[in-house]
């Protein structure tokens, strides 16, 4: 825990740092954390509840035998690269079995080409926050929200669904610029990370809907889906639909039948962490958002997660258990961390520094106490705490 505690802390006095300073002096060392968090992140060593799962589907891709086929085409697509890469230069490597106690040389060599997915991995989640971080004038806070927030919790254990929720991320900015065609085309380009992301299309519905007051216009716009959806159902790959349906049977049909359960108590202390955002959009609603161009995402963001929260309440009240389900769905509501923050950020006056301090010591008290929380009583949380890189194995 001492790696977690320590980028915390520095990222925190950073944060603080620079509401108080220069700029300018701060860019080198803000790209130097943005490098260090990107090694930090790819050379892990048996971190995260899924890395044993990843790395053996590697083990089966290097074999040609018995690939997943669970897996998205693009991620799939990444591990068949590294994999012929390995065997390209190694050859096949024969045994399925893994073991973090005695890896033989071949299995070592094997952890550093997964290291290499892993980087290539987080190398276009940092493109993308470096993008959308680019103009906030509160880089430092962002980026220890986006550590304790979204790397470490989702990254770390969810790295397809992290891929797919930084290409929403960057849907949801491209919304804000009035750029949507290449909003909807990263969105699409993200769904091929990770399928559940096909659900944010509702929240493009009610982006439209809040944004056009015309009978006809609404119309029309059901038409564009219609037809959107009539491409994608031409363009997709055809397995593309077994995965959903396989995803929507394993977690929900299967759940509600009680023949496998899964469960996700993580998820109500999940909805507490957006007691901040969301606050903080309300209160300064009137002084900033209420004409920003950010405010209809928000607003459609909130609704559409509020609409869960009550579907959440109502399968509570007939008995019915889906929270990793909705959990999963509701990671697509993280990016209102930032976007939020950043808003009101660019309109808060530079003379205002009373306002900027209590906002940042706010926000690094209330998110690292989550965070803590988190780590030390999270389900699966033991398998986090631990860090170790593939340079410790012996």
């Amino acid at each position: 825990m001492i790696y977690y505690i320590s980028i915390t802390v520095i990222l925190s006095l950073l944060s603080i740092t620079e509401i108080n300073t220069d700029k300018i002096k701060l860019n080198k060392i803000y790209f130097l954390s943005i490098i260090s968090l990107i090694c930090f992140f790819s050379f892990r060593y048996n971190v995260g509840p899924d890395f044993d799962s990843y790395f053996r589907n590697l083990i089966r891709v290097v074999n040609q035998s018995n690939v997943k086929n669970s897996y998205e085409l693009f991620y799939k697509l990444l591990n068949k690269s590294i994999a012929y890469m390995y065997i390209y230069f190694h050859g096949n490597y024969p045994d399925l079995r893994t073991t973090f106690v005695q890896p033989d040389e071949k299995l070592k060599l094997l952890y550093y080409y997964f290291s290499l997915l892993n980087f290539i991995c987080i190398f276009i989640c940092f493109s993308i926050f470096i993008y959308i971080n680019k103009n906030a004038k509160n880089k430092f806070l962002n980026l220890l929200i986006f550590f304790l927030v979204f790397l470490v919790p989702i990254y770390l254990g969810y790295t397809r669904q992290f891929i797919a929720l930084m290409f929403c991320f960057l849907s949801y900015q491209l919304i804000i610029d009035k750029k949507y065609y290449q909003s909807l085309f990263f969105l699409l380009l993200g769904i091929f990370f990770h399928t559940s992301l096909i659900i944010i299309l509702f929240i493009y519905f009610i982006y439209f809907i809040i944004s056009l007051n015309s009978f006809k216009k609404i119309f029309l716009l059901n038409g564009i889906i219609l037809i959107a959806f009539i491409i994608l159902l031409i363009l997709i790959p055809s397995n593309f639909f077994d995965r959903f349906t396989s995803l929507l049977n394993w977690y929900v049909i299967k759940n509600i039948n009680a023949e496998i359960v899964f469960t996700s108590p993580g998820l109500y202390f999940r909805y507490l962490t957006f007691i901040f955002p969301v606050f903080a959009f309300f209160y300064f609603y009137n002084e900033i958002f209420k004409k920003n161009e950010s405010t209809k995402l928000l607003i459609s963001i909130i609704y559409f997660f509020y609409v869960i929260l009550i579907f959440n309440l109502l399968c509570i009240l007939v008995g019915i258990d889906l929270t990793t389900s909705l959990d999963r769905i509701f990671l697509y509501a993280y990016p209102m961390h930032i976007i939020i923050l950043t808003e009101i950020f660019k309109y808060i006056s530079k003379k205002d520094f009373l306002l900027k301090n209590v906002i940042v010591f706010s926000g690094i008290i209330f998110y690292s106490s989550f965070f803590t929380i988190w780590l030390l009583y999270g389900n699966n949380s033991q398998s986090y705490q631990i860090y170790r890189t593939i340079f410790d194995i012996s």
